[in-house]
């Protein structure tokens, strides 16, 4: 999962060159400072998977369900305010890196779109390591790769490079990806597949 999520980056970067240093910049910028609106998600995910670990190795259905349904509610809360206060405080924390007004600019609408981002991030963090703790492992890993493939690297393509939206497109490409994954792996989690 991590190597497609790499991969998906380094291409949709890769995409923003045509635009110019412009486009390259602004999302170098942006990605350093949203980076930490899913650090707190990204922590529990990693204690979800392995705490769910031990509750499966303890045949301990219950505990697997009240903690993955408890820390996905921690995650989305504390992922969503930190992308609030970001974008309210994103000029001066812009102000860090460039006083470019154009990137000032990007950075409006990105990261309003990028509030989206973290709240499907959000289930791929947590639901995606509760289906590995439980051995669903193939399931999450496919998911992984469709969709960074398809929504994340195609969709850049398609909506920053085709449709000409630049740094918008790539963005609203994330949030399909983010957004994909997310509707499968809680679909996968609620069918509970996964218990045998």
């Amino acid at each position: 999962a991590w190597f497609a999520y790499s991969f998906s980056q380094m291409m949709t970067t890769g995409f923003l060159t045509i635009f110019g240093p412009m486009g390259v910049n602004a999302k170098v910028y942006i990605s350093n400072i949203v980076i930490y609106a899913s650090r707190i998600s990204m922590a529990l995910g990693q204690g979800t998977l392995i705490l769910n670990g031990y509750h499966k190795g303890a045949n301990n259905i219950e505990g697997i369900k009240k903690l993955s349904k408890q820390n996905l509610g921690i995650a989305v809360f504390f992922n969503m305010m930190l992308a609030i206060i970001i974008f309210i405080l994103r000029r001066p924390l812009l102000s860090l890196f460039t006083s470019n007004k154009e990137i000032f600019a990007i950075s409006t609408t990105i990261l309003l779109l990028e509030i989206l981002v973290d709240i499907f991030r959000v289930f791929n963090h947590i639901l995606e390591n509760s289906l590995n703790a439980v051995g669903d492992v193939k399931a999450t890993f496919a998911i992984s790769i469709f969709s960074g493939g398809c929504l994340n690297v195609l969709g850049a393509y398609i909506f920053g490079v085709v449709l000409r939206l630049g740094l918008n497109g790539i963005w609203i490409a994330f949030i399909l990806d983010e957004g994909f994954k997310s509707i499968l792996y809680y679909i996968r989690w609620k069918k509970e597949k996964w218990i045998n």
